[in-house]
C-alpha cells in the first residue's frame, strides 16, 4: 500500500503515532536484552529442570502483550481525536486512518515476531544446555552387571531403556537413559532447537498466513502458495527433529509433515471451492492481458457486472492497480454501464482498500 501525503491538519497525529511505535520498538529492545541475561542466568545455573526458563518465557510473552495492549490503547486514542478533525476532503480521514492502520497492523506483527524470536532464542539455547549434559550423561561407561567391564552406549538409542551385550561374558545389562538424556529426547529441548533450525522458514510461513488473510478474493493457487509455505516450515522442522533426535527415522519425519499440513489444510482447500476456482480462472483472464479473454469470461457468470466489481477489488488488493481501470473498460460494454461507471467502481474499490488498515 503507497502511503499517500498526510494532510497538513492531520500531521501531528502522525508525528504522535510514529513517535509511539518508536519508543516501543526502543522498549522491546531493552526488553530483548533482559531476557538475554535472564535465561543466560537461568541456564548457568540449572541446564536440566526447564520449569525456570518456561517461567522466564512466560513472563516475557506476558510482558510483550501488555506493550501490545498499550499500543491499542494509544491509537483509540488518536482515532477518538481523528473522529473531531473537519477536513475539506471527506475522504482525506478514511485515507490518513487506513494509513495509520497500516502502520498499526505491521507493528503488531512486528512484535509478535520479535516476541517469537526472542522465546525460541532463549529457549534454544536451553535446548543445547541440556543436549550438553545429556551427551555427558551417554559418554559415562556402564559396568557390565556381571564382569563389571565398562560398556558403551553412546552408538545406542540413549534416549530410551537398552540391551547391552558383554563383550567379554556376554551377559545382558540393561542401560537406561539419565535425566537429561531422556528431558532432551522425550521433553522440549530437541523441538526447541529443531524451531531454531527452521526460523527463517517459520517466519516466511506467517508472512504467507498474513497475505492469505489479506486476500478478500482467494483462488485456488493462494491455497497453493499457502499450504506450500506451511510444508516448508515443516519440512524444516522434521529434518532438523530427524538429526537431533535420536529415535527418529524417515518415517517420522514424513509422518511429521504430512500430519502437520493435511490437519491444517484438508479443510482450506474445501472451504469455497467452487468461488475460489472461479475467481482463479477470471484473475488468469486479467493476468493474460487479452481483452476477449477477459470479456469471454465475464460474459459467462451468471451475473458479469458482480464479476466485474470482484476482478476490480481483487486485481487492486493484489497490488495490480494498472490492471484494475483496463478490467472496468473491457466489463462496461459487457453490462451496457452508464458512462462513468468504469472510472467510479475503480474510485471506491481503490478508496476501500485504502481504509482497510492493512
Amino acid at each position: 500500500m503507497t502511503m499517500q501525503p498526510v494532510p497538513v491538519a492531520l500531521a501531528p497525529l502522525a508525528t504522535r503515532w510514529t513517535t509511539f511505535l518508536d519508543k516501543v520498538r526502543a522498549r522491546v529492545r531493552e526488553i530483548d536484552g533482559e531476557a538475554v541475561a535472564a535465561y543466560t542466568e537461568v541456564l548457568a545455573v540449572e541446564a536440566v529442570d526447564g520449569t525456570a526458563v518456561s517461567g522466564i518465557s512466560s513472563a516475557l510473552k506476558a510482558r510483550l502483550l501488555a506493550l501490545r495492549a498499550k499500543v491499542d490503547e494509544s491509537w483509540e486514542k488518536i482515532d477518538g481525536e481523528l473522529d473531531n478533525i473537519d477536513l475539506d476532503d471527506a475522504r482525506a480521514s478514511g485515507r490518513f486512518r487506513g494509513q495509520m492502520l497500516t502502520l498499526k497492523a505491521n507493528f503488531a506483527r512486528e512484535l509478535e515476531r520479535e516476541t517469537e524470536r526472542m522465546i525460541m532464542k532463549g529457549e534454544a539455547d536451553s535446548g543445547r544446555a541440556l543436549h550438553a549434559v545429556a551427551l555427558a550423561e551417554i559418554a559415562v561407561a556402564v559396568p557390565c552387571q556381571h564382569c563389571g567391564a565398562q560398556l558403551d552406549r553412546r552408538n545406542t538409542a540413549w534416549h530410551q531403556a537398552v540391551n547391552l551385550t558383554c563383550p567379554h561374558c556376554k551377559a545382558i545389562t540393561t542401560a537406561t537413559p539419565g535425566t537429561a538424556s531422556q528431558s532432551f529426547a522425550m521433553g522440549a529441548g530437541a523441538m526447541f532447537l529443531a524451531r531454531e533450525a527452521a526460523w527463517p522458514e517459520w517466519c516466511a510461513m506467517q508472512d504467507a498466513e498474513a497475505q492469505w488473510h489479506r486476500l478478500r478474493h482467494k483462488t485456488l493457487d493462494d491455497v497453493g502458495r499457502w499450504e506450500a509455505a506451511n510444508r516448508t516450515y515443516w519440512q524444516a522442522f522434521a529434518n532438523a527433529m530427524g538429526r537431533l533426535h535420536p529415535g527418529w527415522t524417515p518415517q517420522h519425519v514424513a509422518d511429521e509433515v504430512n500430519g502437520k499440513v493435511r490437519w491444517s489444510m484438508d479443510a482450506t482447500w474445501q472451504d469455497d471451492r467452487t468461488v475460489r476456482e472461479r475467481n482463479g480462472h477470471g484473475l488468469a483472464a486479467v493476468a493474460s492481458g487479452d481483452p476477449n479473454r477477459l470479456a469471454a469470461w465475464l460474459q459467462q457468470e451468471e451475473d458479469p457486472s458482480d464479476a466485474a466489481e470482484m476482478l476490480i477489488e481483487a486485481a487492486i488488493e493484489r497490488g495490480w492497480a494498472q490492471h484494475a481501470p483496463w478490467v472496468a473498460q473491457v466489463a462496461a460494454p459487457i453490462i451496457r454501464a452508464d458512462a462513468g461507471w468504469a472510472a467510479e467502481k475503480v474510485d471506491e474499490a481503490t478508496y476501500y482498500h485504502a481504509t482497510r488498515g492493512e
